[in-house]
């Protein structure tokens, strides 16, 4: 099972409360097709997850008192998976007037405000959008993603404005005739899940997150050593060449007799850093000598091999 599919699983799971009634308008207006028979006006609402569908009946029951038929068809394009239909044949204009999906005037693109009053809410509505239209990529990949993929601009626009009154910033990109609503940092994509209430999907997504991040530090870490091992390594190579230029010339016994003494350390431990140089020194000649004072001795010998 996927990740996305995860969050779905424990997102219909969940206990059904008062403010579930806009998770149910966002099923509808998402899932949700109106058609006409000789009676009226009926909804129908078809998906291959039957989960999915047990949630749209155990609301639709909760909240209404209504006539639900339910059927399945075979869908011979995508791997011949079960379809599973419900139809909702009565009741329909009280229904769609109470979730926000109708008024006097017409259908509705998305509920008023009004409808999405408290931040439980518009939460519950979102997740209804996520389990919809929703997905999320697994916590294992590093690119991550969180994306709704919807069919208007207006309501593109209607969500990006959701997820920011929770405090998360998201864009818009058109795919496939698709407005899709997407979130790529990884601290919002866990804010939404926390705003979600899918806490089993939010500690597996934070503990992989975390453990990437751990792992990609050390990486990091280990890429710099290397990089100051091999700078060191490097440094102490052309040290060595003009040490080794001044002995072939003849020049090194002229040398001061400080400039001698690193020079013969450096000899002697080729690829040690001028840190580990400075307690050397201090071990081989008995006196104290700086960083800095090391380095400045090592200048004036390229500067003399230079010359």
């Amino acid at each position: 099972m996927s990740f996305a599919n995860e969050i779905k699983q424990e997102i219909v799971h969940m206990d059904v409360c008062d403010a579930d009634k806009t998770q149910l308008s966002a099923l509808l207006k998402m899932l949700g097709v109106y058609k006409l028979n000789k009676n009226g006006i009926f909804i129908e609402v078809a998906n291959e997850n039957i989960t999915i569908i047990r949630r749209v009946v155990k609301l639709l029951k909760h909240f209404f008192n209504i006539h639900i038929e339910i059927s399945t068809m075979r869908n011979m394009k995508f791997g011949k998976k079960n379809i599973y239909i419900i139809k909702i044949l009565n009741d329909v204009e009280n229904i769609l007037q109470q979730l926000c999906l109708k008024d006097s005037r017409g259908f509705l693109n998305f509920p008023d405000m009004s409808f999405l009053n408290s931040n439980e809410k518009i939460r519950q509505y979102l997740s209804g959008v996520f389990v919809a239209v929703g997905s999320i990529n697994s916590p294992e990949n590093a690119n991550y993603h969180l994306e709704f993929r919807l069919d208007t601009q207006e309501m593109a626009e209607f969500i990006i404005s959701l997820l920011k009154s929770i405090y998360i910033d998201a864009k818009r990109i058109i795919r496939r005739e698709n407005h899709v609503v997407y979130v790529k940092a990884s601290e919002q994509i866990g804010d939404f899940l926390r705003a979600m209430c899918t806490s089993q999907a939010l500690m597996k997504f934070e503990d992989m997150r975390i453990r990437r991040d751990f792992k990609n530090s050390i990486t990091r870490l280990d890429n710099c050593a290397t990089a100051n091992d091999m700078k060191t390594y490097r440094s102490g190579q052309e040290q060595l060449k003009d040490i080794a230029f001044l002995q072939q010339n003849g020049l090194f016994t002229f040398m001061d007799e400080k400039l001698r003494q690193v020079a013969l350390l450096r000899i002697k431990y080729p690829e040690e850093s001028l840190n580990d140089l400075v307690l050397l020194f201090e071990e081989e000649y008995g006196q104290e000598i700086s960083k800095s004072g090391l380095a400045h001795r090592f200048r004036k010998i390229k500067a003399l091999a230079n010359k």
